[in-house]
Protein backbone atom coordinates (compact mmCIF):
# COMPACT_ATOMS: atom_id res chain seq x y z
CA UNK A 1 0.00 0.00 0.00
CA UNK A 2 0.99 3.53 -1.23
CA UNK A 3 0.72 6.69 1.44
CA UNK A 4 1.03 10.01 -0.09
CA UNK A 5 3.42 12.32 2.27
CA UNK A 6 0.28 14.47 3.33
CA UNK A 7 -1.69 11.52 4.30
CA UNK A 8 1.94 10.03 6.07
CA UNK A 9 2.47 13.60 8.07
CA UNK A 10 -1.18 13.30 9.08
CA UNK A 11 -1.12 9.88 10.45
CA UNK A 12 2.19 10.77 12.55
CA UNK A 13 -0.20 14.03 13.64
CA UNK A 14 -3.08 12.10 15.15
CA UNK A 15 -0.79 9.55 16.90
CA UNK A 16 1.55 12.17 18.40
CA UNK A 17 -0.82 15.59 18.52
CA UNK A 18 -1.27 15.73 21.97
CA UNK A 19 1.26 17.92 24.24
CA UNK A 20 0.89 15.79 26.88
CA UNK A 21 1.90 12.28 26.05
CA UNK A 22 4.88 9.97 26.21
CA UNK A 23 6.76 9.84 22.95
CA UNK A 24 10.50 7.81 23.51
CA UNK A 25 12.55 6.29 25.87
CA UNK A 26 16.34 6.27 26.82
CA UNK A 27 18.28 4.75 29.59
CA UNK A 28 21.83 6.37 30.58
CA UNK A 29 24.51 3.91 30.38
CA UNK A 30 25.56 4.41 34.10
CA UNK A 31 21.60 3.20 34.73
CA UNK A 32 20.96 6.15 37.10
CA UNK A 33 18.94 8.04 34.36
CA UNK A 34 15.75 7.80 32.17
CA UNK A 35 14.61 10.02 29.64
CA UNK A 36 11.36 10.59 28.43
CA UNK A 37 10.85 12.71 24.77
CA UNK A 38 6.93 14.27 25.71
CA UNK A 39 4.63 16.36 23.50
CA UNK A 40 6.93 19.54 24.49
CA UNK A 41 9.99 18.88 26.37
CA UNK A 42 12.92 16.01 27.62
CA UNK A 43 12.51 14.83 30.99
CA UNK A 44 15.49 13.32 33.13
CA UNK A 45 14.43 11.26 36.22
CA UNK A 46 15.98 9.55 38.38
CA UNK A 47 16.06 5.65 37.53
CA UNK A 48 15.87 4.50 41.01
CA UNK A 49 13.09 6.55 41.90
CA UNK A 50 11.35 8.26 39.38
CA UNK A 51 11.61 11.39 40.63
CA UNK A 52 11.52 14.49 37.87
CA UNK A 53 15.47 15.71 38.18
CA UNK A 54 15.18 18.21 35.18
CA UNK A 55 13.20 19.35 32.27
CA UNK A 56 13.81 21.22 28.77
CA UNK A 57 11.18 22.49 27.07
CA UNK A 58 12.19 21.71 23.12
CA UNK A 59 8.89 23.70 21.82
CA UNK A 60 7.85 20.34 20.03
CA UNK A 61 7.39 16.61 20.09
CA UNK A 62 10.92 14.76 20.72
CA UNK A 63 10.55 11.51 18.97
CA UNK A 64 13.72 9.82 20.05
CA UNK A 65 16.53 10.00 22.27
CA UNK A 66 19.95 9.45 22.49
CA UNK A 67 22.78 9.10 25.62
CA UNK A 68 26.41 9.76 24.66
CA UNK A 69 28.56 6.74 25.82
CA UNK A 70 29.41 8.95 28.68
CA UNK A 71 26.14 10.00 30.08
CA UNK A 72 27.01 13.30 29.78
CA UNK A 73 24.56 14.84 26.35
CA UNK A 74 21.60 14.22 24.90
CA UNK A 75 20.98 13.72 21.14
CA UNK A 76 17.32 14.40 20.90
CA UNK A 77 15.40 14.40 17.60
CA UNK A 78 11.50 15.73 16.26
CA UNK A 79 9.13 18.12 15.33
CA UNK A 80 10.74 21.60 15.79
CA UNK A 81 14.15 19.87 17.40
CA UNK A 82 15.71 18.01 14.37
CA UNK A 83 18.94 18.67 15.69
CA UNK A 84 19.51 19.24 19.42
CA UNK A 85 22.33 18.04 21.60
CA UNK A 86 21.60 18.80 25.33
CA UNK A 87 24.31 18.59 27.94
CA UNK A 88 22.73 16.68 30.44
CA UNK A 89 24.48 18.58 33.79
CA UNK A 90 23.95 22.06 32.43
CA UNK A 91 20.67 23.68 33.61
CA UNK A 92 18.83 26.33 31.25
CA UNK A 93 18.32 26.40 27.52
CA UNK A 94 18.87 23.56 24.59
CA UNK A 95 22.22 23.60 22.66
CA UNK A 96 20.15 23.56 19.17
CA UNK A 97 21.73 24.58 15.77
CA UNK A 98 20.55 27.43 13.61
CA UNK A 99 19.31 25.92 10.98
CA UNK A 100 17.17 23.58 12.75
CA UNK A 101 14.09 22.57 10.48
CA UNK A 102 9.80 22.43 10.93
CA UNK A 103 10.95 18.37 9.29
CA UNK A 104 9.55 15.65 11.56
CA UNK A 105 12.61 13.39 12.79
CA UNK A 106 11.90 10.18 14.17
CA UNK A 107 15.59 8.95 14.57
CA UNK A 108 18.57 10.61 16.53
CA UNK A 109 21.42 8.58 15.36
CA UNK A 110 25.07 9.47 15.66
CA UNK A 111 28.04 7.51 15.87
CA UNK A 112 29.78 5.54 18.32
CA UNK A 113 32.14 8.18 18.52
CA UNK A 114 29.64 10.89 18.79
CA UNK A 115 31.81 13.05 16.03
CA UNK A 116 29.03 12.66 13.44
CA UNK A 117 25.37 12.82 13.26
CA UNK A 118 22.55 12.23 10.17
CA UNK A 119 19.52 14.55 10.32
CA UNK A 120 17.15 15.32 7.84
CA UNK A 121 16.86 18.41 6.14
CA UNK A 122 13.94 20.48 4.52
CA UNK A 123 14.49 19.03 1.05
CA UNK A 124 14.09 15.60 2.69
CA UNK A 125 17.42 14.00 1.85
CA UNK A 126 19.66 13.54 5.09
CA UNK A 127 22.57 16.05 6.08
CA UNK A 128 25.83 14.79 7.80
CA UNK A 129 27.22 17.01 10.96
CA UNK A 130 30.16 16.84 12.00
CA UNK A 131 31.18 17.67 15.99
CA UNK A 132 30.98 20.46 17.34
CA UNK A 133 27.48 20.13 15.05
CA UNK A 134 27.65 23.77 13.37
CA UNK A 135 27.40 23.37 9.85
CA UNK A 136 26.61 20.40 7.67
CA UNK A 137 29.12 18.79 6.14
CA UNK A 138 27.11 17.24 3.11
CA UNK A 139 24.15 16.33 1.82
CA UNK A 140 22.79 12.79 1.12
CA UNK A 141 20.36 12.70 -1.76
CA UNK A 142 18.29 10.35 -3.85
CA UNK A 143 16.83 8.79 -0.97
CA UNK A 144 13.17 10.25 -1.00
CA UNK A 145 11.68 11.52 2.24
CA UNK A 146 13.52 10.04 5.23
CA UNK A 147 11.07 8.31 7.47
CA UNK A 148 13.29 7.03 9.78
CA UNK A 149 17.09 6.83 9.48
CA UNK A 150 20.40 5.24 11.39
CA UNK A 151 24.22 5.67 11.29
CA UNK A 152 26.38 3.04 12.07
CA UNK A 153 28.28 2.77 14.73
CA UNK A 154 31.34 3.34 13.02
CA UNK A 155 30.20 6.23 11.20
CA UNK A 156 30.57 4.84 7.88
CA UNK A 157 27.55 4.44 6.38
CA UNK A 158 23.91 6.18 6.41
CA UNK A 159 20.75 4.42 6.07
CA UNK A 160 17.22 6.06 5.60
CA UNK A 161 13.68 4.50 5.68
CA UNK A 162 11.36 6.19 3.01
CA UNK A 163 7.36 6.34 4.01
CA UNK A 164 6.36 3.42 1.11
CA UNK A 165 8.99 1.19 3.15
CA UNK A 166 12.31 1.82 1.44
CA UNK A 167 15.40 1.19 2.54
CA UNK A 168 18.53 3.35 1.51
CA UNK A 169 22.35 3.16 2.58
CA UNK A 170 25.43 5.93 1.54
CA UNK A 171 29.03 5.86 2.02
CA UNK A 172 28.68 8.99 4.72
CA UNK A 173 32.76 9.89 3.91
CA UNK A 174 31.60 10.17 -0.21
CA UNK A 175 28.08 10.27 -0.48
CA UNK A 176 27.56 7.28 -2.73
CA UNK A 177 24.56 5.57 -2.23
CA UNK A 178 23.90 1.95 -2.84
CA UNK A 179 20.33 0.73 -5.28
CA UNK A 180 17.51 0.88 -3.02
CA UNK A 181 16.11 -2.35 -1.24
CA UNK A 182 12.16 -2.72 -1.20
CA UNK A 183 12.15 -3.85 2.15
CA UNK A 184 8.14 -3.37 3.48
CA UNK A 185 5.03 -2.96 1.89
CA UNK A 186 3.84 0.02 3.65
CA UNK A 187 5.31 2.65 5.67
CA UNK A 188 8.04 1.98 8.50
CA UNK A 189 7.50 4.01 12.11
CA UNK A 190 10.44 2.23 13.91
CA UNK A 191 14.24 1.12 13.21
CA UNK A 192 17.04 0.41 15.27
CA UNK A 193 21.21 0.09 15.01
CA UNK A 194 23.18 -2.85 17.25
CA UNK A 195 25.96 -0.98 19.43
CA UNK A 196 28.10 -3.25 17.55
CA UNK A 197 27.18 -2.46 14.28
CA UNK A 198 26.35 -5.91 13.47
CA UNK A 199 22.12 -5.15 13.35
CA UNK A 200 19.98 -2.53 11.63
CA UNK A 201 16.37 -3.32 12.40
CA UNK A 202 13.45 -1.82 10.50
CA UNK A 203 9.45 -2.82 11.65
CA UNK A 204 6.72 -2.54 9.11
CA UNK A 205 3.24 -1.50 9.29
CA UNK A 206 -0.41 -1.61 8.19
CA UNK A 207 0.08 -4.08 5.24
CA UNK A 208 3.41 -5.55 6.17
CA UNK A 209 3.44 -6.22 9.95
CA UNK A 210 6.77 -8.08 9.41
CA UNK A 211 9.91 -7.13 11.34
CA UNK A 212 13.45 -6.91 8.98
CA UNK A 213 16.72 -8.22 10.77
CA UNK A 214 19.44 -6.73 8.29
CA UNK A 215 23.10 -6.86 7.83
CA UNK A 216 23.94 -2.65 7.76
CA UNK A 217 27.45 -3.55 6.14
CA UNK A 218 26.46 -6.15 3.29
CA UNK A 219 23.11 -4.25 3.14
CA UNK A 220 21.34 -7.47 2.84
CA UNK A 221 17.99 -8.34 5.27
CA UNK A 222 18.85 -11.68 6.98
CA UNK A 223 15.88 -12.73 8.13
CA UNK A 224 12.45 -12.14 8.95
CA UNK A 225 9.74 -11.97 11.56
CA UNK A 226 6.22 -12.20 11.10
CA UNK A 227 4.90 -9.82 13.52
CA UNK A 228 1.40 -9.63 12.91
CA UNK A 229 0.57 -5.90 13.92
CA UNK A 230 1.71 -2.46 13.32
CA UNK A 231 5.42 -2.21 14.38
CA UNK A 232 5.14 1.06 16.69
CA UNK A 233 8.62 0.66 18.55
CA UNK A 234 12.16 -1.37 18.46
CA UNK A 235 14.98 -1.39 20.87
CA UNK A 236 18.31 -3.54 20.97
CA UNK A 237 20.36 -4.24 24.46
CA UNK A 238 23.50 -3.12 25.02
CA UNK A 239 25.29 -6.65 24.24
CA UNK A 240 23.49 -6.72 20.71
CA UNK A 241 21.61 -10.09 20.99
CA UNK A 242 18.18 -9.13 22.08
CA UNK A 243 15.44 -7.48 20.46
CA UNK A 244 12.64 -5.67 21.48
CA UNK A 245 9.78 -5.26 19.08
CA UNK A 246 6.28 -3.34 20.42
CA UNK A 247 2.90 -2.85 18.17
CA UNK A 248 -0.52 -2.12 18.31
CA UNK A 249 -1.48 -5.31 20.31
CA UNK A 250 -0.26 -2.78 23.30
CA UNK A 251 2.62 -5.90 24.31
CA UNK A 252 6.03 -6.50 23.91
CA UNK A 253 7.75 -9.21 22.17
CA UNK A 254 11.65 -9.97 23.11
CA UNK A 255 13.33 -11.91 20.37
CA UNK A 256 16.92 -13.68 20.00
CA UNK A 257 18.42 -11.61 17.31
CA UNK A 258 21.08 -13.97 15.70
CA UNK A 259 18.18 -16.63 15.53
CA UNK A 260 14.70 -14.53 15.63
CA UNK A 261 13.45 -16.83 18.23
CA UNK A 262 10.38 -15.79 20.41
CA UNK A 263 12.18 -15.49 24.08
CA UNK A 264 9.19 -13.65 25.95
CA UNK A 265 6.52 -11.18 25.83
CA UNK A 266 5.25 -8.14 28.05
CA UNK A 267 1.60 -8.47 28.40
CA UNK A 268 -1.37 -5.99 29.07
CA UNK A 269 0.78 -2.80 28.09
CA UNK A 270 -1.79 0.55 29.12
CA UNK A 271 -1.38 1.71 25.85
CA UNK A 272 0.73 0.69 22.48
CA UNK A 273 4.74 1.70 23.08
CA UNK A 274 6.12 4.73 21.78
CA UNK A 275 9.62 4.36 23.36
CA UNK A 276 11.49 1.59 24.56
CA UNK A 277 14.96 0.86 26.08
CA UNK A 278 16.97 -1.62 27.92
CA UNK A 279 18.73 -1.08 30.84
CA UNK A 280 22.58 -1.00 30.84
CA UNK A 281 22.46 -4.53 31.92
CA UNK A 282 19.66 -5.61 29.28
CA UNK A 283 17.45 -7.67 32.04
CA UNK A 284 15.06 -4.42 32.10
CA UNK A 285 12.63 -2.27 30.10
CA UNK A 286 11.69 1.16 30.31
CA UNK A 287 8.34 1.73 28.19
CA UNK A 288 6.71 5.05 27.20
CA UNK A 289 3.20 5.15 25.88
CA UNK A 290 1.41 7.83 24.03
CA UNK A 291 -1.04 8.22 27.38
CA UNK A 292 1.50 9.98 29.78
CA UNK A 293 2.82 6.63 30.54
CA UNK A 294 6.36 5.54 31.38
CA UNK A 295 7.23 2.04 33.17
CA UNK A 296 9.81 0.13 33.84
CA UNK A 297 9.37 -4.05 33.19
CA UNK A 298 11.37 -6.80 33.77
CA UNK A 299 12.72 -8.36 30.45
CA UNK A 300 11.36 -11.65 29.58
Amino acid sequence: MRFSVVLLLGLAAACMSSREGYYAAAWSPDGKLLAIGTGHSLRLEDAATRELIREYETGGTVHDIAFSSDGGRILICGKGNTLTVVPVKVAGNLVSHPDVNPVVAFSAAWSRDERTIVSPSPQHDLLVWRSPFRTSERTLTGGGYAWSYEITPDGRYALSVTPDGQVFRWEVDTGKRDPLVNAHDSYVFATAMSSNGRYFVTGGSARDKTVAIWNPQQFTIERRIDYGTVVRALAISPDSKILAVGGNRKTIQVYDLATGRELGTIKRLPDWPSGIAFSPDGKRLFVTCPRKVAKIYARP
